[in-house]
């Protein structure tokens, strides 16, 4: 079985000359041969080429060390099986390194081989030390600090030396396990026409096996397409099996319409607009990762932005939305558009257009619970009521105010259990009045030191806990917790009642609003908070790069976003000084806006200082 082996390294440390060195037959872009075209000295693309070592081929990806042409490498390592990682010994760990070595310790943590090169630019004797040192930083990245290091110098290399190498690497052979369904997979990484003769598709057999005059799939472009031809290494095939790499003829296919995807045998690959997918957290990465933030997802051969929740199963098949990424969670991807792929693909989700110094990569998993619309996904934020005990009737009754506003339509929250900061728990029987006043009702007699609490003008909080879904914006639900832990839950459909917006937002909220006009240039999310807030341009901007305005529920870090009417902008102000799990925030919610010679004006409901859950901590 062939073994996929992966050149990395960072830019300029020789991994095309240790390809050069190795391969006996050249292939697909081999050695970079556009960089000869045009005098360049540096890899741009993936190069292809195999060699065979005691029976046993090794395709030999050469894969280009730009910081900016990672993309290509992460294709690469989907099809990895085994990594030669170059390392300049004068240079040591450079950050391209460091990219690649991390993508080594998920893809193929066990079968790395570092080649030490260029050791004729430092003195004999620190080549140990450089080694020791090398093994230390290998273990802090999570790759095995036992793998082989062979130091060499690959432009003077002699006959003892390509010796040295080509045993190191056969100490490294392995058998690799392989799932195999049956059904022809295969991860295309180039695409260009032969004239008279159609269009050339090569690439990894990652699935099942490829025969000629077989119905291939090209799920990208929507079309179907039968074999013409087939070859492996430039020679023709009749059948090319899981892990070898192919070169498919098929006519009628414009070239420059596809280019590196997945092609398959029809019916094998499921578009995918969302997901829920496990998640593990990539250490290195040292942003907090918050519940909202788009993330390049990259999945098999294909690369998209997907905005990105982060939720915590619980009960009855339902999740609670969750401010950041957190161990056990799950994350429900949103993407920008469509990509074709199946279940357990593997996933990594990057932040490709970060340049600076720090890890690119943020968290992986496997693609599972596809669909095409997150409707599906019963998610909640926790939400809460407080109000106080204004009067109590009897031991079973009592008056509670300042839960609700007078705008209220409580018959909505009729029947729902409350909760006393004396612990018991009590169901809202009834408006009492009309300026937003309940009636609480209890199975049992109140406590004696209860009544007596009262009775001595303590306050005696009433608490309403509620969940707010978000795949459906008509359910409402309570949430009665004693403990941290959910007692009982009870659905209420608002479909069923009647009313209109002004009498009552979406949950039951506070109504202490001011109602403002505000004039901006644009609708972008930075103009408005600064004109919603006062805060200047520099402040604004570090409040929404840094995570700290939320849009609608979720973290908003687009400050191009144009807001719309209905909107709702969270800025946080800080942790509330009663309660760390919840914050003070300045809330705008954009009624209406009008387009004029100016630009917009806005009508808005404006908070000063609303109280939301803590989505930053601390």
């Amino acid at each position: 079985m062939s073994l996929n082996v992966g050149i990395l390294g960072h830019v300029d440390c020789g991994k095309t000359t240790l390809t050069r060195i190795l391969a006996e037959l050249a292939s697909t872009d081999a050695f970079d041969k556009h960089a000869r075209n045009s005098g360049r000295q540096n890899t741009l693309d993936l190069g292809f080429s195999t060699l065979t070592i005691d029976g046993r081929r090794l395709a030999l990806i050469d894969c280009p060390g730009h910081s900016s042409l990672i993309k290509a490498v992460l294709a690469a390592s989907s099809v990895l099986d085994m990594a030669l990682v170059v390392i300049d010994a004068a240079n040591g760990i450079q950050p391209q390194t460091a990219e690649h070595l991390l993508l080594c310790s998920i893809f193929c943590p066990n079968h790395i081989m570092i080649v030490l090169n260029k050791i004729d630019l430092v003195p004999a004797d620190e080549i140990p030390n450089i080694k020791k040192k090398l093994s230390k930083q290998l273990k802090t990245l999570e790759v095995n600090p036992n793998c082989l290091i062979v130091p060499l110098s690959l432009n003077n290399i002699d006959p003892e030396g390509k010796k040295l190498l080509l045993e190191s690497i056969k100490q490294s052979l392995f058998e690799p396990e392989r799932h195999n369904t049956g059904k022809f997979l295969m991860a295309v990484d180039h695409c260009f026409a032969v004239k008279g003769k159609g269009t050339v598709m090569t690439g990894t057999v990652v699935d099942g096996s490829i025969s000629l005059n077989q119905q291939i799939e090209l799920p990208l472009i929507k079309e179907s397409r039968k074999v013409k031809g087939l070859e492996s290494w430039k020679t023709k095939a009749e059948k090319i099996m899981l892990g070898e790499r192919a070169a498919i003829l098929v006519q009628n296919i414009d070239s420059d319409r596809f280019s590196r995807a997945m092609i398959c045998e029809p019916g094998v690959l499921t578009e995918i607009q969302s997901c829920l997918c496990d998640v593990n957290a990539i250490a290195f990465y040292r942003t907090t990762v918050t519940s909202g933030t788009k993330f390049h997802i990259t999945a098999g051969f294909e690369t998209v932005v997907a905005q990105c929740h982060f939720l915590k199963p619980t009960e009855n098949d339902e999740y609670e939305n969750i401010p950041s990424l957190q161990s056990d969670c799950l994350v429900l991807m949103e993407l920008e558009h469509p990509i074709y792929s199946r279940p357990d693909t593997f996933y990594i989700a990057s932040k490709l257009e970060h340049q600076g110094k720090g890890c690119r990569f943020a968290f992986y998993g496997k693609l599972s619970n596809i669909s095409n619309s997150t409707s599906t996904i019963k998610r909640f934020v926790r939400k809460e009521k407080r109000g106080q005990v204004q009067r109590i009737e009897n031991n079973q009754s009592l008056i509670c105010q300042s839960l609700f506003k007078k705008e209220t339509k409580i018959s909505i929250f009729e029947g729902m259990s409350v909760i006393l900061s004396t612990g018991e728990i009590g169901r809202i029987e009834s408006a009492f009045g009309k300026t937003g006043k309940t009636r609480i009702s209890f199975s049992q007699p109140l406590a004696d030191t209860t009544i007596a609490t009262f009775e001595t003008n303590k306050r005696i909080e009433v608490v309403l806990y509620l969940k707010k879904y978000q795949h459906d914006k008509n359910m409402l639900c309570k949430l009665i917790r004693s403990t941290p832990s959910v007692v009982s839950l009870r659905l209420i459909s608002r479909s069923s009642f009647l009313y209109s917006r002004g009498e009552v937002d979406d949950d039951g909220l506070p109504k202490d609003y001011k109602l403002k006009k505000l004039r901006a240039g644009s609708r972008r999310l930075d103009t408005f908070v600064n004109r919603a807030t006062g805060k200047s341009s520099s402040q604004v901007e570090k409040l929404v790069t840094g995570g700290r305005v939320r849009l609608n529920d979720e973290v908003c870090t687009k400050k191009s976003y144009n807001v719309q009417r209905e909107d709702v902008i969270d800025v946080w102000s800080g942790p509330f000084p009663e309660n760390k799990e919840l914050a003070e925030v300045e809330r705008t919610e954009i009624v209406d806006y009008e387009v004029t010679d100016k630009g917009y004006d806005f009508t808005v409901k404006s908070w000063k200082k609303f109280i939301v859950d803590n989505w930053r901590g601390g």
